[in-house]
C-alpha cells in the first residue's frame, strides 16, 4: 500500500472513491469484493465486533469521537472537560458554511477562525506576547490604552461598547425575525427583549 495524495486526479483513486460514494448509499452491510466473476464477502469487524450499520459512517463517526477526544483532552481546552457543551450543535455551527462532502480554502480560513474564537485564542496583544514578548512587551489595548489586551477584555473595552451594543440588537432583530417567521401568533418579546446579551 502507499499514500495517494488527496483530490490528485489518480485513476485508481477516483475509482476506488466512486465505489466508496455508492457503498456509503447501499443498504446492504457487506462489503463486495469483485474482480473477475469471483465474488467474496466479508462482515467488517471493529474489536471483534460486527459493524451492522453503514461502514462509511462509522468510520466516520470513530474519526469524530478520536478527533473531539484529543481536541478536549489538550492542556488548553481543559474547561471544556466539565462544562456541559452540546457538541453536535458546536460541530454545525463551525461547519455550517459548506457541504460535508466540500472542501474551499476560504471555508477553511473560517472554520480556523471560528476554532481560535472556541479556543480563546485570537490574535490579542497578550496572545502575540507568547511568541514575541522582546516586540509586544509594554503593549496595552490599542483602542483605550488602559487595559491589557485579553481575549475578554477585546469584549469588554469600553471602546467596543458601541459595536458590542449593535451586534448584540442585530442579533436580537434576526431572533425576533425567524421567531415570526416560524410562528406569527406570538405577540411577547419581553422576555426576549429582556436578555442580558
Amino acid at each position: 500500500m502507499f499514500k495517494v495524495v488527496a483530490h490528485g486526479d489518480d485513476m485508481g483513486n477516483n475509482y476506488v472513491d466512486n465505489l466508496a460514494k455508492i457503498a456509503h448509499t447501499d443498504q446492504d452491510r457487506y462489503i463486495v469484493f469483485q474482480q473477475n466473476a469471483c465474488m467474496m464477502k466479508v462482515l467488517p469487524c471493529w474489536n471483534g465486533i460486527v459493524i451492522e450499520n453503514k461502514l462509511r459512517s462509522f468510520l466516520k463517526n470513530i474519526c469524530n469521537y478520536k478527533g473531539l477526544e484529543k481536541f478536549i483532552n489538550l492542556t488548553r481546552n481543559s474547561k471544556y472537560r466539565t462544562l456541559e457543551v452540546d457538541w453536535t450543535s458546536t460541530f454545525s455551527c463551525l461547519n455550517c458554511d459548506i457541504n460535508n462532502n466540500e472542501t474551499s480554502v476560504s471555508s477553511s480560513k473560517m472554520k480556523a477562525q471560528k476554532v481560535h474564537l472556541l479556543i480563546e485564542e485570537i490574535p490579542t496583544i497578550e496572545q502575540m506576547k507568547k511568541s514575541l514578548l522582546a516586540l509586544y512587551d509594554g503593549w496595552m489595548c490599542l483602542i483605550c490604552g488602559l487595559q491589557d489586551e485579553t481575549f475578554n477584555h477585546v469584549w469588554t473595552c469600553s471602546g467596543h461598547y458601541d459595536i458590542i451594543n449593535n451586534i448584540r440588537d442585530k442579533t436580537i432583530n434576526h431572533l425576533l425575525t425567524w421567531i415570526l417567521d416560524y410562528n406569527d401568533n406570538i405577540q411577547d418579546f419581553n422576555a426576549l427583549m429582556a436578555l442580558n446579551i
